[in-house]
């Protein structure tokens, strides 16, 4: 019995220590999209002062010759300040998220390679194996690998086994218990005077008979615990199981969802990038304003860094899926790393 209770505490070790990986690789993984995210603002950001500079400048040119009102430099100017306040808002934005990789790392990042512009967005496979029925949806294959392989749920399985085991034990402390003694003895005496000695040897075998009377309760008391800890372990077990669930299927839709997000915001950047094209043609033809092409350099900025983030949400999604199975490793990683662009 002790045996089993100590490899049972050696696989939750195990477990414990296959956890605290796979969280490492979770929040290195998002610790280092925070910074990506928090660069591409600043990016945007200064690309953005470079236009909305030169707007500023043309209707300052167009003001002096009575070409535009003091209403269109005055629009630009204000855009132009909101933008150099930005800059300074994200700049320390980035700072804070390096602090917080640093925390996981040991050291400040200089630079971080952001994401490729054209990476796969796929929807999870279904699994193929006998363990899964063939009419289950994909989504449902990851739920049940997810209560399957989930490390907190089978470290709080183990918990209810240490529960059962230490049940037993503490119950075992009431009955009685028949052992087997031996007892073996010998004794050399030298010779006196006369030049007699002796030479004795005993041996005793019997068994031994204990019967547990009253030990102050304290028996009773450790099995009411062991029997609290594992109807707590149960209940937990059961908490986690939902948890777990909702979990995997949030990380799941987060999937889905950056997919069809990353596409809606492909085409809401073609047709802001068409928009601007078309509002600076006017407003060089007189038919449009200062204002209007600012308006549409916003939407553009607005619409790549939306899209930005979804590519961002969608690897994020995926690592959250494999650890909500139990499966993220360093493989995973190393598959986000593929898709770095290491050349910009």
């Amino acid at each position: 019995m002790q045996n089993q209770v100590a490899q049972l505490e050696v696989n939750e070790a195990d477990l414990q220590l296959a956890q605290a990986h796979q969280e490492l690789l979770l929040k290195a993984a998002q610790a280092y999209f925070d910074v990506l995210l928090a660069q591409d603002k600043l990016v945007l950001n200064q690309a953005q002062k470079q236009a909305i500079e030169r707007q500023l400048a043309l209707a300052q040119a167009n003001f002096k010759n009575g070409v535009s009102t003091i209403t269109d430099v005055d629009e630009a100017q204000a855009k132009f300040d909101v933008v150099l306040s930005q800059a300074i808002v994200i700049n320390i934005e980035i700072d804070n998220k390096k602090q917080a990789l640093k925390l996981l790392t040991g050291h400040l990042p200089n630079q971080l390679f952001g994401i490729k512009a054209d990476i796969p967005l796929e929807q999870p496979e279904a699994f193929k194996g006998a363990m899964f029925a063939n009419k289950q949806s994909a989504q449902q294959q990851w739920l049940e690998l997810a209560q399957q392989s989930n490390l907190t749920i089978q470290l709080k399985q183990l918990a209810d086994e240490m529960a059962n085991k230490a049940i037993e034990l503490n119950t075992a402390a009431h009955l009685p218990t028949l052992d087997a003694v031996a007892n073996y003895t010998r004794t050399d005496a030298n010779g006196g005077i006369n030049g007699f000695g002796s030479d004795l040897a005993n041996t005793t075998v019997g068994l031994q008979l204990q019967i547990p009377i009253y030990q102050g309760g304290a028996v009773s008391s450790k099995i009411r615990e062991a029997f609290a800890k594992h109807l707590k372990a149960k209940e937990e077990i059961e908490a986690t199981r939902r948890k777990v669930a909702l979990d995997t299927q949030q990380a799941y839709f987060e999937i889905i969802s950056s997919i069809a997000q990353a596409h809606a915001n492909e085409q809401s950047l073609r047709s802001a990038q068409n928009q601007l094209i078309s509002i600076t043609k006017s407003f060089k033809l007189g038919i449009r304003t200062n204002v209007d092409v600012l308006n549409a350099q916003q939407q553009v900025f607005n619409a790549k860094r939306e899209l930005l983030q979804t590519h961002y949400y969608y690897l994020l999604g995926l690592l959250k899926l494999k650890y909500s199975c139990g499966l993220l490793s360093d493989e995973d990683l190393d598959e986000v790393d593929r898709w770095l662009d290491k050349q910009a």
